[in-house]
């Protein structure tokens, strides 16, 4: 498929899936509905005591390795075009001219507040991003405690982004208090690019035009979002022209979900500014109606999801283009592993949109990629594929694991059983399970190997180079 096929009509992901079989794999993994005020797709905090689906281990086997791959834990505002300086400046201006209603002061004043706890950190890991990280590192300890001995292998590799780099050393960080007797080798390198992401900082590698990325998703919001609404809310008559006004609202709406996940030393300011965006929690007991109504916020968690969508399994970003080679190359490593016959511990870490192209390279359930076939149209994939990916399910810190298995007292050439889990919870895989949600790894390597094909003969027109795995 062509890149040029991305967006159909009204650049809808459509495009997004590829011609192929249907099957029952689609079946979402969490069918409970989720509510606006709680539902901030990948913004949503990591919930370590959420229900978790577990299935006992079959008897007289234990835990021999663990393949991990972690996104980075919460931070702080990104992902709008407006710098948060930028978004004060325009609120200001508009005081200054006199058109702020007075909510639209109110708004101002908090943010304002707000600020300085803030300002110049787009991007960057909270404490409580650390403090996330800090408890699955434990609670992994606290599971697998054999897995981590003198003569185990544990390594740790990120992805050269700082919010992924902070995250592994504070997963590291807790193991080294809890075992101080075990090695962890860290790395944030080049050179293990290919086992953490899609090698987006070797650019060279692709036959990919970025500008038409970006135009293509500018297109999406300008179709999608419309922030007329939200203008009439805050200005007093037509103030910025509309591209302006669907950034400003785009922005504080980043904002507005990002604010849980960061430590503010004084907590007013941030109930302040969430008070005075969605109006539910004032401190006198009074309600006013949020400065998105349902329809705008739809409108941007749809730009939001389509975004998500082509960088995960659209044929144009390195998530989606070339992420096979690093399940491929994971598959091998955890071999490798197996076949040295000593505990092992793979740590991984990078970012949600990682994962949701590894979910769905891997086939699992609740995250196909729909086809369009001769009894699907486009339109109907591209609806399919949108409710099935929920990315409320890939909040910060989320975490995917395989954690193996063998026989006690075993060669290390026996048979092997592993679990996937998603957010330490299992996942139901497509193929056969030998007791509840375990399954045999030769079973699923020869599940996988025609998809790692498959997907590789897709990449070859998207590569200028044979793909760099280490």
């Amino acid at each position: 498929m062509r890149s040029n096929f991305l967006f159909a009509g009204v650049l809808s992901v459509a495009a997004l899936c590829l011609c192929g079989p249907l099957s029952a794999q689609c079946i979402r993994q969490d069918e409970t509905p989720v509510l606006r005020e709680t539902d901030h797709g990948v913004y949503n905090l990591y919930d370590e005591n959420a229900p978790k689906f577990i299935t006992p281990v079959p008897r007289g086997y234990k835990a021999v390795g663990i393949s991990h791959y972690g996104r980075h834990g919460s931070r702080y505002y990104t992902g709008g075009k407006l710098k948060m300086d930028q978004l004060e400046d325009i609120l200001a201006r508009a005081g200054r001219e006199g058109v702020l209603t007075e909510r639209g002061k109110q708004l101002l004043d908090a943010y304002r507040a707000l600020l300085p706890f803030i300002i110049h950190r787009e991007g960057e890991l909270t404490q409580l991003g650390r403090r996330q990280h800090q408890g699955i590192a434990e609670r992994m300890y606290r599971q697998y405690p054999g897995l981590f001995t003198q003569d185990a292998t544990v390594t740790a590799w990120s992805t050269l982004v700082p919010r992924c780099i902070e995250s592994m050393a504070a997963f590291c960080e807790q193991l080294a208090r809890l075992t101080p007797k075990t090695t962890v080798e860290e790395e944030a390198s080049v050179y293990y690019l290919g086992q953490v992401s899609a090698m987006q900082e070797y650019i060279q590698w692709y036959n990919i035009s970025y500008k038409k990325y970006t135009a293509a998703l500018k297109a999406v919001e300008y179709n999608t979002i419309a922030p007329a609404s939200l203008g009439s809310i805050l200005f007093t008559r037509p103030f910025l022209p509309e591209d302006e006004l669907r950034d400003l609202a785009a922005g504080i709406w980043y904002i507005y979900l990002a604010v849980p996940g960061i430590d503010v030393s004084d907590s007013r300011q941030a109930r302040a500014f969430c008070y005075a965006v969605d109006g539910k929690a004032g401190p006198d007991g009074q309600e006013i109606g949020s400065i998105f109504d349902d329809a705008l916020w739809a409108q941007l968690q749809r730009a939001e999801l389509y975004s998500h969508l082509s960088e995960a399994c659209g044929p144009i970003l390195h998530h989606s283009v070339t992420n096979i080679f690093m399940v491929e190359a994971i598959l091998k490593l955890a071999d490798e592993d197996l076949d040295a016959g000593k505990p092992f511990v793979r740590l991984r870490f990078g970012h949600d949109t990682i994962i949701m192209a590894t979910l769905k390279d891997m086939g699992v359930r609740g995250w196909r990629k729909w086809e369009a076939c001769d009894t699907l149209t486009r339109e109907q994939a591209k609806e399919k594929t949108e409710a099935e990916w929920e990315t409320s399910r890939i909040p910060m810190a989320s975490n995917l694991q395989m954690i193996f298995y063998r026989p006690k007292n075993a060669r290390a050439k026996t048979p092997v059983l592993f679990k996937m889990m998603l957010n330490e919870s299992e996942l139901e895989l497509p193929i056969e399970a030998v007791s509840g949600r375990i399954y045999d790894w030769e079973a699923f390597k020869a599940y996988m190997a025609p998809r790692i094909e498959k997907g590789k003969a897709e990449a070859a027109p998207y590569l200028k180079h044979p793909y760099p795995v280490r």
